[in-house]
């Protein structure tokens, strides 16, 4: 395989895991139910994922159109998404943010294991943290757990009230925009 075709797998591979890890962290700020933007560019992509096998024969040098055609649908799938969420939430109305009282139905936290390099091949299961969770009730009867750092998570209560600053987004689905981008810090558990 040349080269440049390398070189473009290896951009096109970067592009989509930076797009789909996108579309999970503003998952956790966009109000909507997280299978519906999986289906729609599901939906989207497949069609693309057709047309784009063309080019990825050229690209992956293989002859197998279900390969090229997967190869396709992945890389389609993931600029629908990220796309999808990275516009609904950056270009937000600014002029339309309202504060929404949430009441709070439960909080959990969970564990969660790093990894750790044994050696140069092999990976394992390090040290646990703790990812800590609120369970908000939305307009229209609907929960959403929200990944929260540890002092949000301290200072909310069962049967109270968690302020939300929400804004109409790009494609009219509410963004939280009061939320912080979930920093795990990784201290262990003792």
């Amino acid at each position: 395989m040349p080269a440049i075709n390398i070189i473009i797998l290896i951009l096109l591979a970067t592009v989509t895991i930076i797009l789909l890890g996108l579309a999970a962290v503003l998952q956790n700020s966009t109000l909507i139910e997280w299978w519906i933007p999986v289906a729609a560019g599901l939906v989207l992509a497949l069609p693309a994922g057709m047309l784009l096998r063309r080019l990825m024969r050229r690209l992956t040098r293989m002859d197998s159109t279900i390969v090229n055609v997967l190869v396709g649908t992945a890389l389609s799938y993931a600029v629908v998404t990220g796309s999808f969420y990275a516009l609904n939430f950056y270009r937000s109305d600014a002029t339309s943010t309202h504060d929404y009282s949430a009441p709070v139905l439960n909080k959990y936290s969970e564990e969660h294991y790093r990894t750790r390099r044994v050696s140069r091949n092999r990976v394992t299961r390090g040290e646990t943290y703790r990812v800590y969770y609120v369970v908000v009730e939305l307009p229209g009867g609907r929960t959403k757990a929200i990944d929260v750092t540890l002092a949000v998570y301290n200072r909310a209560r069962t049967g109270g009230q968690l302020t939300l600053s929400v804004e109409k987004g790009f494609f009219g689905i509410p963004v939280i925009k009061n939320l912080s981008a979930p920093i795990r810090r990784y201290t262990p558990v003792r």
